[in-house]
């Protein structure tokens, strides 16, 4: 993606600024955007949660996702939470994205705490198991070497789930 390009994010309001409740529904009301500008049209620390799904993998601009991290940092609460899945590789077949690594995701958000795990069993692998997948996939997907996205929280320092330190990891280090 060029630098000129849209933004692309997802954004729900747990915490709705109106405070009403659908029934039924365990959450207060909630919405999502597409933004297409350079900077998302919602005042500072307005959202509780940030859902980040395959987006920065899509962004080959680093400026651009850059900007795109700033903006998520700027409209998130101090409490608030980023839902984090993309992916942990890079797709040789797919020149339109890049693997988003824990050095890169430490780079996008350099102050924010993370826990992320490995998940999913890399395609290339699962999709020749045929009929031992029921038996195969478990055991390679185990291996946190041979998994493919990254899926967990980001949070801001000193945010709601900084208290649980002992049990968050930094974004660095293992699988």
């Amino acid at each position: 993606m060029k630098g000129e390009c849209c933004l692309r994010t997802c954004l729900a309001s747990i915490s709705c600024r109106t405070g009403s409740r659908l029934p039924g529904r365990p959450f207060p009301t909630s919405r999502s955007w597409k933004e297409t500008r350079k900077q998302l049209a919602f005042p500072d620390q307005w959202f509780d949660l940030v859902l980040v799904f395959t987006l920065f993998s899509s962004i080959l601009d680093r400026g651009m996702a850059g900007r795109v991290a700033q903006n998520i940092c700027r409209v998130l609460t101090r409490r608030g939470v980023v839902i984090w899945h993309d992916m942990r590789y890079p797709n040789f077949w797919n020149p339109a994205v890049r693997s988003m690594t824990k050095p890169r995701i430490r780079e996008l958000f350099p102050s924010f705490e993370c826990e992320l795990e490995s998940i999913y069993l890399l395609p290339p692998i699962a999709k020749h198991l045929g009929r031992l997948t029921d038996q195969i996939y478990p055991i390679l997907a185990a291996l946190p070497v041979l998994r493919s996205h990254y899926f967990g929280l980001l949070w801001p320092p000193n945010g709601t789930l900084s208290r649980h330190s002992d049990v968050s990891r930094r974004c660095v280090g293992e699988y």
